[in-house]
């Protein structure tokens, strides 16, 4: 599956989102606690944010098929750093609005993601299946962990800096990937014709 170039970059498209989302869960609610003053129980409740993830990734479908897989892609990718932008403006309730934004922009493109993956692989879909889901808790792991690195010796904005370095990087992978997937289309056009 990794000689297709479109299931490659979907896999990367796993490793980077999961990678930055989870950064970010991971570290947001120590400065919730210390930038804003919230109690440990307020902080846990943030997690009711993937409820957005919930409904987002319902809609997923419909965007895909409004725009097309990728620039369904894009888009999600461009609202995850509008989102992370937002997030580094010292506002409690700015940073909720940004984190509602982000988890619902993460959960519609990992959604999509998947999907994409079982429509490109024309063989062995379970293992492309399993190694996009591989991709995405790899990513969960080394990029958190290298986001606590950043985290512990950084300031916030540094922090954001680098995770909107990682979507940036997501965004360039999406932009890859509708290319990729504009120029099947037009082959497969000019094929019926």
């Amino acid at each position: 599956h990794w000689k297709n170039p479109r299931l490659a970059l979907l896999f990367a498209v796993a490793f980077v989102a999961m990678g930055s989302f989870v950064s970010l869960y991971n570290y947001l609610g120590f400065r919730m606690i210390h930038q804003f003053g919230l109690s440990e129980v307020l902080v846990g409740a943030v997690f009711l944010m993937y409820l957005s993830g919930t409904w987002s990734s319902t809609q997923a479908g419909k965007l895909r098929e409004k725009l097309g897989n990728g620039p369904a892609a894009i888009f999600l990718t461009l609202t995850m750093l509008l989102a992370l932008a937002g997030l580094s403006i010292n506002n409690l309730w700015t940073t909720i609005i940004s984190l509602f934004a982000f988890t619902a922009a993460f959960f519609a493109l990992h959604s999509s993601a998947s999907g994409w993956v079982g429509l490109i692989a024309t063989t062995d879909r379970a293992e492309a299946s399993s190694m996009y889901l591989f991709c995405y808790y790899l990513g969960s792991s080394l990029i958190g962990w290298v986001s606590g690195i950043i985290f512990s010796y950084q300031s916030w904005v540094v922090f954001i800096a680098w995770l909107g370095l990682l979507i940036l990087g997501l965004l360039a992978i999406t932009i890859a990937l509708a290319k990729l997937e504009k120029q099947r289309l037009a082959k497969s056009v000019i094929a019926a014709v």
